[in-house]
């Protein structure tokens, strides 16, 4: 599989021992709605939204904050906005 970066960062979403890749903060997190469906009683200890920068030589890896995904799925739309690249 590959995977092109556009612009310089991602996101990785871990639910249990899964991982998937999104290019937006957005999809990760209707993504994340979507398996919390589907799979129903999940430990909230084993689910990561997690921000990926490469724009310097040395990648920064940072969780992204739940108050952000829950306004979103609060919301019921897209509206957790990540950094501009």
């Amino acid at each position: 599989m590959e995977l092109k970066v556009e612009g310089n960062r991602f996101y990785v979403l871990e639910v249990g021992g899964e991982k998937w890749v999104h290019d937006t903060v957005e999809s990760a997190v209707q993504a994340l709605k979507e398996r919390v469906r589907a799979e129903g009683d999940l430990n909230p200890d084993d689910i990561r939204v997690v921000e990926v920068n490469i724009l310097k030589r040395k990648w920064e890896i940072q969780e992204v904050p739940w108050v952000k995904i829950a306004l979103d799925l609060i919301r019921g739309k897209n509206a957790v906005k990540g950094k501009k690249n």
